[in-house]
This record gives structure tokens, C-alpha cells and sequence, in this order.
């Protein structure tokens, strides 16, 4: 499972639709699913063949929410806006956050950094594959500059 995070609806539809479409031209339709979920939709739609490649029973049951532990070895890229809150899990097939859109043109508060950094945390052990996390120029610059001070520079702190 790979996450985008997007910063509005609007952004999070694009992605899904540009996907989608790169998908299909592609022919790797039946390899991986796009799913999007966001501040608009209760239960993100997941293809039938895909629900069934999980053998989940619980992805059938329309009465109950879809939770991203469901998810889990569901190869597929998960499109995320206003949700993924804390104390929501992610399963251990996540691997990888993109968080470039939503920190592209100035570096976030440091709190609003750590929560989305705290995302990836989990229990893990000496064979278990961690997360990371892709971020953009701008925050990469912000976050070497800090590493570089002897007492580390809140990134709102920052001129990026």
C-alpha cells in the first residue's frame, strides 16, 4: 500500500482520475487498485476483483466501514484528504507516504509534520520493512537544516 496525501478534494479527484487513466494505458488494471478516500466519501470504492483478492468478508458488508487495516496486502495506492486521522491504523503492507502536495510551497508546523510522520510509526522488529516517506525539496532543505543545528529549529521556524 502506497498513501498520497492531497491537500483538497479537488487535488485528491485529479490524482485519482490521472491515475486511473495512466493505469489503463498502461494495462496494469488488474495489478494494482487506486482507492480514494476522502472528507466526501463514508466508504471508498473498491473494485469487486480486488475485494475478492483480499478474501476479506468484511469488504462485503456494506453496513460496516471499510477500515484501512481491511486493507492489508491490498496492492493498491490509497489517495488520502481529511482523513487518516490519529489513531487510525494503517496495516504493515503500508510502505510509503507521499506528502509532497501537501508540504509543497513552505515546510509545515512541526506538529502538523510529526502527526503525519507519526502516521508511519508501528511496532516493528529486526525483519519487519518500515515506511517512509516521500517529501519535496523544500521540506527535504528544512529538515537538513535542522539536523545540521545543535538544538533542532522547529520547522516553522524556518526560511525555506
Amino acid at each position: 500500500m502506497k498513501i498520497i496525501r492531497t491537500t483538497n478534494n479537488s487535488v485528491k479527484s485529479e490524482f485519482e482520475e490521472c491515475l486511473k487513466l495512466t493505469r489503463t494505458i498502461c494495462g496494469f488494471d488488474s495489478l494494482f487498485e487506486i482507492i480514494a478516500d476522502g472528507s466526501n466519501n463514508t466508504r471508498p470504492y473498491i473494485s469487486p476483483e480486488f475485494k475478492e483478492l483480499l478474501n476479506n468478508p468484511k469488504l462485503f458488508d456494506n453496513k460496516r466501514p471499510i477500515t484501512y487495516e481491511d486493507l492489508n496486502g491490498l496492492p493498491c495506492i490509497l489517495l488520502l484528504c481529511e482523513k487518516g486521522r490519529m489513531g487510525d491504523t494503517f496495516p504493515h503492507s503500508f510502505n510509503c507516504m507521499d506528502i509532497r502536495t501537501r508540504a509543497n510551497n513552505s515546510p509545515p508546523a512541526a506538529s502538523s509534520f510529526k502527526q503525519e510522520i507519526g502516521r508511519m510509526c508501528r511496532y516493528a522488529n529486526d525483519e519487519t520493512t518500515l515506511p517512509y516517506a516521500l517529501v519535496g525539496k523544500k521540506l527535504y532543505d528544512a529538515l537538513a537544516k535542522c539536523s545540521q543545528e545543535e538544538y533542532h529549529t522547529p520547522l516553522t521556524n524556518i526560511d525555506a
